[in-house]
């Protein structure tokens, strides 16, 4: 499996990485034990294709090469609202299956629908009912309760799958764990995003780590899946 990392230029180190990547937010993320530069260690590692490999494998997908980008930007259609695009953590594209990654350490999946919508425009709740209405043929009771980022990793990815012809899309969210850098409420925040996660994967039938999506109402041609996978830090080669 090739994997190849670039932004304009091919990325070959950590230095590299967060000087034509950085993440949204900038300086508040560029902390050692966190997602931004924990992601970066970790795609440029030896263990990273492996473990894609093993995603790939789990869901009955076959092996692939990637090109991949960080801080990737999918736009939505117009017809579901404002909100601005989808940046995907890592976007990787190969010849047969999309790979949208978000990765975490304790950070929160944006916020429920329901919180969204608190004096939101109308532009932006049609983003939320369009989100709900691309990915479910009937909205489950617990809809407002799920957390928007767990649709818009998912939607963007299946997006760009339909952009680049491809029929196979696995949103896949990583979370670090081991020695990462603690804020105040570190084990609750756990406790939510892991709830979080499970709660989405259960309005489709799905186990706590994921699965195959039933077929998408605005996207019946592609297969979905959504994955979780823990990753400990000092599993991994750093720089």
């Amino acid at each position: 499996m090739k994997i190849t990392i670039s932004k304009l230029v091919e990325i070959n180190s950590l230095d590299q990485w967060l000087k034509v990547a950085p993440p949204k937010g900038e300086s508040s993320q560029l902390k050692e034990g966190r997602s931004a530069i924990e992601l970066a260690r970790f795609a440029l590692s030896d263990k990273f294709s492996k473990i894609i490999l093993k995603v790939l494998e789990e869901c009955g997908l076959p092996e692939d090469s990637f090109v991949c980008e960080p801080e990737a930007k999918t736009p939505f259609p117009k017809g579901m609202g404002s909100g601005g695009p989808r940046n995907h953590d890592l976007l990787m594209k190969g010849n047969n299956t999309i790979i949208g990654i978000e990765a975490k350490v304790s950070e929160p999946f944006d916020k429920k629908i329901k919180d969204k919508r608190n004096n939101a425009s109308n532009n932006m709740n049609n983003r939320l009912d369009s989100c709900l209405d691309f990915i479910y043929q009937t909205r489950p009771c617990n809809a407002e309760e799920l957390y928007y980022q767990l649709f818009s990793a998912t939607i963007g990815t299946i997006l760009e799958a339909k952009k680049n012809g491809i029929s196979n899309a696995v949103s896949l969210f990583i979370t670090f764990v081991g020695n990462v850098s603690k804020e105040k409420d570190y084990d609750n925040h756990i406790k939510e995003n892991n709830k979080a996660f499970i709660n989405f994967c259960n309005t489709f039938d799905l186990d706590e780590n994921g699965g195959k999506l039933p077929s998408i109402p605005e996207a019946p041609d592609i297969n979905c899946w959504v994955k979780k996978i823990v990753i400990r830090i000092g599993d991994y080669k750093k720089e």
